[in-house]
């Protein structure tokens, strides 16, 4: 397995070593920014200062806060040392925030239909003229 071509902006790294039990490995995981505004993460590893494989941890093109979480979930992974494996501490976390677009949900207007005044009874008109 080779390091993965990483496409887009890298937005946030978070570089991990492992030197428990003899062990000198390091592991990068690696937000990027895609020109769509969606992101991408991906990781590399190999022995310390060497990082040599790696791969894409998304299926799709995600959000920026879900790219995060799952960046976030991936380092909380390593940093335990979950299923038996060494167990990494986090030497950098880097993010670039100027670069990490806010997104929001469209807003939903609601308009309410329009009535005619002919439509309305005349009692209606009435008050509706008298107001005025």
């Amino acid at each position: 397995m080779a390091l993965p071509n990483m496409e887009g902006t890298a937005i946030r790294r978070i570089d991990m070593h492992c030197g428990q039990n003899s062990s000198n490995k390091d592991y990068r995981i690696t937000v990027t920014l895609l020109p769509n505004g969606l992101c991408r993460v991906y990781y590399e590893h190999g022995p310390a200062g060497r990082l040599q494989q790696g791969g894409e941890k998304t299926a799709k093109d995600l959000l920026v806060g879900s790219a995060m979480q799952v960046a976030n979930k991936l380092m909380l992974e390593k940093n335990n040392g979950l299923n038996g494996r060494s167990q990494y501490t986090v030497t950098n976390d880097w993010t670039l925030p100027e670069t990490v677009p806010t997104v929001t949900a469209p807003v939903r207007l609601r308009h309410k239909p329009t009535i005619k005044l002919d439509s309305l009874p005349v009692t209606s008109r009435a008050l509706i003229n008298h107001a005025f």
